[in-house]
């Protein structure tokens, strides 16, 4: 029900995204990308996963392994929002 673009963004970045565009593009005929769809749904999944790794922090029980890797994933996705 939602658009390509909301399912693509997990393929955006991926090594074969090419190949898959041009399979898809051999069923769905004139299909473009969105760009400012595509890069929306991008960055809505990083506010949810930042939300996510922050609920955890303030009030999931973790070991310091735990946090610490939970602190690292929510770095890596604040550093990715700013490109």
């Amino acid at each position: 029900m939602a658009p390509v673009e909301a399912d693509l963004m997990f393929f955006a970045n991926q090594p074969y995204v090419q190949e898959f565009l041009r399979v898809y593009r051999e069923i769905h005929k004139g299909f473009e990308i969105d760009q400012n769809a595509l890069r929306f749904y991008q960055i809505r999944r990083r506010l949810e996963d930042i939300w996510e790794f922050t609920e955890q922090l303030a009030f999931d029980i973790q070991t310091e392994k735990e946090k610490a890797e939970t602190m690292s994933l929510l770095k890596k996705e604040l550093k990715a929002l700013k490109s």
